[in-house]
Parts: C-alpha cells; structure tokens; sequence
C-alpha cells in the first residue's frame, strides 16, 4: 500500500467520525424543530380554542339575556321580537323562542298574533340549562347554524328556550384571522364531532364528521400530538385540543411534508459540510504525499541497491524519518558485505553440524536396537541362567558332591555376576518399564562401584561418600542405577589424568527444594575438577543429542536422560559449572514413604512391579513350612525341570503348567486344591503371566498370587508380588510363603 493511499485512509479516519457528528447534530435539530413545531401547535390550538369558546359564550350571553326579559316573562311577545330584533342587528345572527314542541318567534319574520310553527325535527327538545350546539339545517334559512340555547329565568320549569342563532362564518373567521404553519389545516368540531368551522375547503367540509382517529383522541378529553391523516388524505402531525366547556375541541393539523422539507434542508446542509470537510482533507493529503514522494522514491532506489549487494547512497531529505532509514540502510550495506564472507563460513560450518547430527542420530537409532536385541534375549538368557543356579543348589546340598563344593560354589558365582550383566545390560538399553519403588541409595551405589570403578580407570580419582542415614528414595532402580553411571562417565570425559570425581549423597534442605512439590528429598551430587562449561553451555547441557564431545565421543544423551528420570519420579537436576573449575550436578529424588522399612543395602522383592537388585538372605529351614499346594506357569522346560523337583524335594506340591491358558481352565473347574499361583510373565498362549494374575484376583480372591519373570517391557501393576529371575531356591520358597500367609491374613 502507497504512502498516498495510508494518508487518504488517515484522512477518512478523520473524516468520517466528522461526518457521523454532523449526522447526529442534524438528527438533533431535526427532534429540536419537530419539538418545537409540537409546541407551536399547541400553543397555537390553546389560543383558537380560547377565542372559539369566547364567541360561544358571547352568544350564549345573549341568549341567556333575553331568556330573562320582563316582555317574555309577561308574555309580551310583540315587545320582545322587538327587543330581540334589536339585539340580534347588534350581534348578528337572528333570535327565535320555542314554546314546547312549536317556534312562537323569529327575528328573521314580522311578528304576527298567534304566529307558530312547528320546531324542525334537528331542533332539541326544550331544555333546563344553558347549552351551546351545532345543526346543520336549523333555521329559516336551512344552512348549517349554531345555536346558543338558554331557558327562561322566572318559569320552573321553563316555559320558554330561547335560541341566539348565527352562522357557522362567525367562527370560521375566528379560523381565518388565526396564523397557521404553512400548508396547515385548522378544524373546530362539536360535541358529536361534527365539522363546525374549517381552514381549509369549508364548504365541503362543514356539517361532516371529523375522521375516525380524530374522534378517538376528541373523546379521550386530553390535548394530544400525534400523527395522522387528515379528511383530504394528506399525512400530518396533528393536534387535538381539550374539550371546552361545552364539548367542542380545536384540531390544527402540518402536513409531514413540512417536517421532510426541514430535515432535507439540514441533510443538505450536512452534507455540504462534510464534502467541504472531505475536500479540504483531500488537498492536505496531496500535498503531504508529494512531499514524500521524493524521499520515498530516494529510498526505494537505495534498497535496490542494498539488494544487489552495492552500497547505498546515503539520502538526504529534510525528513528527520526518511534520512534516519538512509542512513540505516547504508549501515545495512557496509554490514551485508562485511556478513557475506561470515555467511559462507557459516554455511559450511553448518553442513559440518548437520552431519554431525546426522551421526547422532545413527548412532542413537543403533543404540535403541541394541537395547531391543538386549531386551529380546534377557528373558532367554535369564531362564538360562535360573536352571543352572537352582541347578548348582541341587548339586550343593548334596552330600555327595562335597569334594565339588569349591568348584559349585565358583559356579553360583559366575551365574550371580552373569545375571548383574543381564541387569546392567536392561539399564543401558532401557527396555525396563519403570517401576518406582524404595530404593537404598547406598546399597545402589555399593553393587554399581565395581563397574563405575572400573569404568573410570585407574588414572582417574574417585570417591564416594553415601551416609547409612541417607533415607531411601522412591525411584526406579535401573534407571536410578543409570542416571549416576551416566553423571558419572561425564564427570569422567571432563577430567584430565589425575582428576577429581567425588559422588555423595545426602538429605536435602528445604530451601534447595523450595520449588519442588512438597515432601522430603534427597541430594545425589556428583562432582569433577574437569574443564567446566561455560554460561551459554550450561543452558544446552540438558538439550537431547547436544554435546561438546568430539565427534563419535558421545551422542548427548546422557544428561538428557537424567533429567527426564528425575523430573518422571518428582525430582530435579541443576547443574553448577564453570570453565576451568569444574561441574557439580545435583540430582533431587522424593524420599520414599516407607524409607524406614528399606534396610540400608538391599531391596526387596515386595509388590512395586520391579526385580529386586539384590539378594535377600534365606530363612532358617524350620521356620519354613511344608505342604504348599502350588499352581506353576512355566514354558521353559530347563526351568521347570529344576525348579519343580526343588520344591517338591522341599515338600512342596507343584502342579506345572505350560501356558496361561491351561492354568485358568485348571483354576476354573478345580476349586481348593492350591494355595498359591506362581506363573512366569512371558507364556505362549493367548494369556501372559500378569493376565493370568489379575484374573485369578477376581475370580479365585483366596489364591495367593506371585510371579516370576527374568524381563518384561509391561508395566507390572503396584499390587504383584514378583520375584526377579535368575533366583535361588530358598528366596523362592519365601517368596511364596510369605505371600500365602499375607493373603490368609487379608481372609
């Protein structure tokens, strides 16, 4: 959009808030007149109406006056005609006397003895109070009069009325002396609203009944202003006055054309106005947009040169705006070419990144097939290793093989270091679902130091320092494991040889954990003297597949890692560091709510879904007792052809089964004849170990429950009892004692 196009906008915006004032003054002039108008109108039909009730008590004036004559009173007919003859010259007009139902007198005739006539059926029947009426055919002469009718003064009840009659012109000059709007029409009806008096074609008019509206608003006996159309069809804004006191009412009407003439002459004066607005806006922006346009002109050049990569000349306007974009623009330039070279260099630094990241990515997707590959074998691999430890159980509790004892006992230690790999091998591919549960921070740091040691080398420092006081954390152990092995091989990539790194462990204050949900935590530090970070570092530390390692050094992952575990399990990490000093990480985990019951250097198998990560010690063989029947879920044939002799040997009764499928129909029709369920996690059939359990927890809630799995990607429920392959015997036989005897206490 033009700069000539912005200023004619600015200019309406201007403009036409003016214009809807000039609109809403001309709507209020307009009410103001038609207000005003109403007023005229009614000052006007209060005055009319004053004058026409002055001449009808004029008459009636008189006719009341000669009702009271000493002629009429004393029947002295001749003396009063000539009375009323006199009086009727004055006044104009003429005077009659009726007598009942017959007119005895009339100025308008000679009086003659015995004259009488019979009344005319218009003429009112006679009457006890003065009155003022309209017929049109009374009279000798048969045009339309008014008569102003009194009764005698002496007689009750009256003997004679007394009619001062004359011409509706009488008061038709009261209409025409009157001063109306222009165009205007004036009425004066009677009692029945009959037309007495018009302005406007009268002798059309008069005798004839006022229109229909009009006769509403006349009987309702209050003035009113209101709009109607009047007997020639014409719309008006019309007024009715109030009755008089002898009925009559004055209707003054103005046509609307009027009122249309007004508004348009001050639409018209509007209008003009706006356009004169308009106008002069008009030239003022032409102006300005000349004024600009030069510059403008100056400037677009200036970017066409910017654009092709030349040096703008510097422009000089007198426009403090225009020369202050001149002058950015040639600064623009003189940058532009000092970036250009830098912008080569960055792309090619970026194409060295995207590879690099391209890498990454490589090596992070290898990395997620191992871990499938080590997932996809632990189970075999466990189920291995559980038949030859229960195997070399056998071997060393048989009298027989005493002289082998050293060789079983090297054995059952090379299966226990097999399984810690299988273990360390889950960790490191992450193919553990989570399981959150109590876990002694010193005994996870005891069984990880030989690896952690070695990992780090013998040129390298480290130190641990975990309290037995430290409380227990809620967290997954494997994954817990990982997180400091990876602080830790960190710590070990920034040290140089002879470096420092120092992990501890201890109860977190209140106010380092201020903004965490509320509870206790605890501190997870690891420390190193190594090359440190700097600000800008530190703030990507935490980004996936960031990392300031060598190509093919790491895949920065690491941290990544340790922050998603602690903010998964409610905690935080923070990172400390500095060039040339060294990093400090510090890991807060919630302390678990039962720490008390975890006893410092082990974790047990309770129901929290996880594999336990150390070896509980077993009972003493007289406190364990015989005779479990026992239901067992085992596909493997290696396993199972150890384990079951094992137990039954310990005087157990095992009834083996191969699939899921099986153990439920077997549960289905047999009713009592087992204890407790003990069923692998990963069975053939269309049923695995956990759904067997929970389905035996609805229908068979007397059944002790428990499983055993060497690895599982599911999420094992909170309330399973689960014994990680490879296990001992004895830890086994506990195992489902223990849960025996919980579910005989639940009833």
């Amino acid at each position: 959009m033009t700069i000539r196009k912005l200023l004619l906008l600015l200019v309406l915006a201007v403009w036409l808030p003016a214009v809807l004032g000039f609109a809403l003054l001309t709507h209020y002039t307009y009410r103001q007149q038609v207000l005003g108008k109403q007023h005229d109108l009614e000052r006007l039909g209060q005055a009319l109406a004053s004058s026409v009730e002055r001449e009808l008590d004029r008459r009636l004036v008189v006719a009341t006056t000669l009702g009271g004559s000493p002629a009429l009173q004393t029947g002295d007919l001749a003396a009063f005609h000539r009375e009323a003859t006199l009086i009727a010259r004055q006044t104009g007009g003429w005077i009659a006397v009726a007598d009942g139902p017959d007119l005895v007198l009339n100025t308008l005739v000679p009086y003659t003895a015995g004259y009488r006539r019979a009344r005319s059926a218009q003429s009112p029947p006679l009457r006890q109070q003065p009155e003022v009426f309209f017929t049109p055919t009374e009279g000798e002469t048969g045009l339309p009069t008014v008569v102003a009718l009194a009764p005698d003064l002496y007689f009750s009840p009256a003997r004679y009325n007394v009619a001062a009659n004359f011409k509706p012109a009488a008061i038709q000059e009261l209409l025409n002396a009157a001063t109306f709007p222009p165009s205007g029409n004036a009425a004066v009806i009677d009692r029945q609203q009959v037309i007495v008096a018009r302005s406007r074609d009268p002798q059309k008019w008069i005798g004839q009944r006022a229109g229909e509206q009009v006769r509403r608003l006349a009987a309702a006996g209050r003035p009113t202003v209101v709009e109607t159309t009047t007997l020639d069809g014409v719309p008006s804004l019309t007024y009715v006055s109030a009755p008089n006191r002898y009925g009559w009412n004055v209707v003054i009407a103005m046509p609307r054309a009027t009122l249309a003439a007004t508004a348009q002459t001050l639409t018209q004066q509007a209008i003009l106005a706006s356009a004169a607005l308009l106008g002069i806006g008009l030239v003022f922006a032409l102006l300005i947009a000349r004024r600009v346009a030069r510059p403008m002109t100056a400037l677009r050049r200036a970017a066409q040169q910017l654009g092709r990569q030349q040096l703008p000349k510097r422009v000089v306007s007198g426009v403090l705006e225009f020369d202050a974009v001149g002058s950015a623009l040639l600064d623009a330039g003189e940058r532009a070419q000092q970036a250009h070279a830098t912008l080569q260099r960055q792309v090619a630094e970026a194409v060295r990144q995207t590879e690099a990241a391209h890498r990454e990515l490589m090596e992070s997707q290898k990395m997620e097939a191992i871990g499938r590959l080590t997932g996809g074998i632990a189970h075999d691999f466990n189920n291995l290793l559980q038949t030859i430890i229960v195997g070399l159980q056998v071997l060393q509790r048989d009298p027989a093989n005493h002289r082998h004892e050293r060789t079983v006992s090297a054995s059952q230690r090379a299966v226990t270091k097999a399984a810690e790999l299988v273990r360390q091998m889950l960790s490191f591919g992450r193919q553990q679902a989570p399981s959150p549960q109590a876990v002694s921070v010193l005994a996870l740091v005891n069984q990880s130091l030989q690896l952690i040691t070695r990992a780090v080398g013998a040129q390298v420092r480290f130190r641990t320092h975990v309290p037995a006081d430290v409380p227990a954390v809620h967290a997954d152990p494997t994954q817990l494991e990982l997180a400091i092995l990876n602080l830790v091989f960190n710590a070990r990539d920034a040290v140089q040889q002879g470096g420092h790194i120092v992990l501890t462990a201890r109860a977190a204050s209140d106010s380092e954990t201020a903004t965490l949900p509320p509870g206790r935590f605890v501190c997870i530090t690891v420390s190193d003297d190594g090359a440190g970070m700097d600000a800008a570092t530190g703030l990507r530390a935490f980004e996936p597949y960031f990392t300031t390692k060598a190509v093919g050094a790491g895949s920065g992952l690491g941290l990544a890692q340790v922050r998603s575990f602690a903010q998964q399990a409610g905690g935080d990490v923070r990172l400390q560091s500095s060039p040339g000093v060294g990093t400090t990480v510090e890991l807060y985990l919630p302390v678990a709510p039962r720490a008390a019951d975890a006893a410092p250097g082990t974790t047990t198998a309770t129901p929290s879904g996880a594999a336990p990560t150390g070896k509980s010690s077993p009972p003493p063989l007289s406190l364990v007792p015989t005779g479990l029947r026992i239901a067992m879920v085992e596909d493997d044939a290696l396993v199972s052809s150890v384990v079951v002799p094992a137990l039954q040997h310990k005087g157990h009764h095992v009834t083996l089964f191969e699939t899921a499928d099986a153990a439920r129909q077997a549960l289905q029709t047999v009713t009592g004849d087992f204890d407790v369920l003990f069923s692998d996690v990963v069975v053939p059939g269309s049923m695995s170990g956990l759904d067997l359990v929970k389905w035996a927890a609805v229908h068979r809630p007397e059944l002790a429950r428990a499983i055993a799995t060497g690895y599982t990607p599911e999420a094992i429920p909170q309330n399973v009892v689960v014994l990680s392959k490879p296990y001992d015997i004895d830890q086994a036989e506990l195992l489902l004692v223990n849960t025996v005897r919980q579910q005989a206490a639940r009833g």
